[in-house]
This record gives C-alpha cells, structure tokens and sequence, in this order.
C-alpha cells in the first residue's frame, strides 16, 4: 500500500528554503577555510549539492507550487498534484 504523501504550503516551503540556504553558506564557508586540498575538494563538492537543491527548491518548486495554489483559489484549472521529492542532506 502506498503512503500518501503530506502536501507542504508554499509558506512552509519557503522556512524549508530558509534553512536549506542557511546551511549552504555554512558548506561554504567551512570550505573556503579548509586549507586541506582534498578535504577542500570534497567539502567544496558537499556545497555543490546543498546549492544545487537549494535553486531547485527556490527557483523550481516554490514558483510552481505558488502557481499551484493561486490555481487551487481560484478554482479555474484543476491541475494534478505537485508531490515533493525527498531531499538528500
């Protein structure tokens, strides 16, 4: 059986995006003073992906799902459910 995924609001996905860049600028500062080449690398590629999901939360999934609840107030197109993938940390 499947599980029915709990729906988040725009507002908290915007708390979500919050902490998520919050803990982006932390990757980034503690690669920048690593001064070890290869613990840099890898701490630097950990910055990579927190960054990555943050401009998919930010620039993907909050406009679509802003879009998706204007849709809902309004009552004019009934468009499918917008379900979240897990994110990875």
């Amino acid at each position: 059986m499947k599980e029915q995924a709990e729906r988040v609001s725009a507002e908290q996905l915007e708390k979500i995006a919050k902490k998520v860049e919050q803990k982006v600028k932390e990757a980034e500062t503690d690669a920048e003073q690593e001064k070890d080449k290869e613990l840099k690398k890898e701490k630097k590629a950990v910055y990579r992906s927190k960054r990555k999901i943050y401009k998919k939360l930010k620039e993907d999934y909050l406009p679509r799902l802003k879009k998706y609840e204007a849709f809902l107030e309004t009552g004019t197109v009934i468009p499918k459910q917008i379900t979240m993938p897990p994110l990875c940390g």
